[in-house]
């Protein structure tokens, strides 16, 4: 880690965070910005990955200063290890801001089509069935008076999505606008 000095402000470079076969957590989705927690401005867009000790080095990332959030552990079960989870910032500037530059890259796997979403259509991954996710993030150094930390952001995500073909075999022949769908 390299830190830069610049009018006593104390800016650290955090080198960015690759992970392979993410597990998204299904009820912090909130790509559309519609949904923001108690601590979210409103229109914020974030998400939760879950961290395998396996393939992480939860404490190496907590000493860095990543703010990894470690659940409460089951009483009944001595041998339970608490999941480890990071919350990840989806940010996107308009395209003559400057900082549009850093509006994150997700693609989308359907099948064998490649879709790239954008601030609007990004919003299908709140409820998509997500298969399998690679990304890259991106840390900021943040000192405030209700938090000191790296604070994440989404850099680069490419994820496959279930295409529901399965599905479609079962309506195959069928008059479909006599289907009456339920929701």
């Amino acid at each position: 880690m390299s830190y830069e000095n610049n009018n006593n402000t104390a800016r650290k470079f955090i080198e960015p965070l690759v992970i392979k076969d993410a597990h998204i957590v299904m009820k912090t989705r909130n790509f559309s910005g519609n949904n923001p927690g108690k601590f979210d401005r409103p229109g914020a867009r974030n998400f939760s990955i879950f961290l395998d000790p396996e393939k992480v080095d939860i404490q190496k990332l907590q000493e860095e200063g990543w703010n990894v959030k470690v659940g409460k552990p089951n009483p009944e079960d001595p041998d339970d290890i608490p999941s480890c989870f990071l919350r990840i910032h989806a940010n996107w500037f308009p395209l003559d801001d400057r900082r549009s530059g850093m509006n994150p890259m997700i693609i989308k796997i359907v099948g064998n089509e490649q879709i790239r979403l954008d601030e609007e259509t990004v919003k299908c991954l709140d409820t998509d069935e997500i298969l399998k996710c690679n990304l890259t993030i991106t840390g900021r150094y943040m000192e405030s008076p209700t938090y000191t930390g790296v604070v994440s952001y989404l850099k680069k995500m490419v994820v496959q999505v279930s295409d529901d073909s399965d599905m479609a075999d079962m309506f195959e022949g069928m008059e479909t606008d006599s289907v009456e769908v339920p929701f």
